[in-house]
């Protein structure tokens, strides 16, 4: 009887926790890091003062929990397909290119939230970039482990004759990422810019270039 009301109070507890989270990350991308009160949040989750602080010693803290929940696991996933699914190099270049310019639907299904618009949560990771050291540490190490990713495929692409040998594949690792970045920023600017055309683009001309 005991162990059963333990385990009621525990799974209370973390669903108390996990509402804290869902509803701090939906009111941190629609108003930002800093314009979220504690007070806003216990509005809109509906919960005491003593209920978040049983969970997070601070808003900081609670920034922290966010961002590696919903962040970090955001560009986790994407490495992790990336460097797990089993097929040719072309095919993993094109899911490579396809996977960064429809980052929308990757960020569904992670915040499990369809109404939520990619270049909102880019501009928190923006923001939470700037003003925490965690999040720009994340960041660059990310993005040190996707050139990583690519310059290791060129180099399998190279061995397995399927590529030409005679380009710098640490130079052509960074041309994807500026092309498929590139097209993201225009589309900020121009919403009538689709990133998946630009990024099929992109990928042809690098990939007529490099191929044998």
């Amino acid at each position: 009887m005991y162990t059963e009301q333990y385990n009621v109070k525990l799974g209370y507890m973390m669903q108390t926790k996990n509402t804290i989270m869902d509803t701090s990350f939906t009111l941190f991308v629609d108003k930002g890091f800093t314009d979220v009160s504690i007070n806003d949040i216990l509005q809109h989750a509906k919960i005491t003062k003593g209920a978040f602080y049983h969970h997070f010693k601070s808003k900081d803290e609670l920034i922290v929990s966010v961002a590696e929940k919903y962040i970090f696991t955001f560009f986790d996933n994407m490495l992790e397909q990336l460097r797990t699914c089993q097929i040719c190099v072309k095919e993993k270049l094109i899911l490579f290119f396809e996977m960064f310019s429809n980052r929308e639907a990757i960020i569904h299904e992670v915040c499990k939230n369809n109404d939520l618009q990619f270049k909102h949560f880019y501009f928190l990771l923006m923001e939470g970039q700037k003003k925490y050291d965690f999040i720009s540490d994340y960041r660059c190490r990310f993005y040190a482990q996707i050139k990583e990713f690519l310059v290791e495929l060129l180099e399998q692409g190279k061995t397995s004759c399927k590529l030409k040998t005679n380009f710098d594949s640490h130079a052509i690792a960074l041309q994807i990422l500026a092309s498929i970045e590139g097209a993201f920023f225009l589309q900020l600017v121009d919403e009538q810019v689709e990133v998946s055309k630009v990024s099929s683009t992109s990928f042809k001309m690098i990939w007529n270039s490099i191929s044998r």
